[in-house]
């Protein structure tokens, strides 16, 4: 899929509201991803786990919850995943992809 046809969406962190924008990029890893635009930090879909947050050496920073795996569809994160990122413990709400 180009990254032409996919839309940027952003996670929201609730204790203070700052906006994280992930927009999409070239394949990571051989999957679809998003780059967030601050940080290099991706959300791509990795086998077995789903959708994550990823660093470049592909350590997961962050874990949806609240989708079962089997759930999740391959082409882009689920809408509504709440996700804990394991760098800020702090509960995140994704707002879901723009239109």
């Amino acid at each position: 899929m180009s990254t032409n046809n996919r839309r940027s969406f952003e996670f929201r962190r609730r204790i203070d509201n700052v906006v994280y924008r992930y927009n999409p990029c070239e394949p990571f890893q051989g999957q679809l991803a998003w780059k967030r635009e601050d940080l290099d930090i991706w959300v791509t879909l990795i086998t077995g786990r789903g959708w994550v947050c990823v660093d470049e050496k592909l350590d997961i920073v962050g874990i949806p919850w609240e989708v079962a795996v089997a759930e999740q569809e391959s082409s882009s994160p689920p809408a509504g995943i709440k996700a804990i990122f394991i760098d800020h413990p702090n509960c995140i709400t994704f707002l879901g992809i723009e239109l």
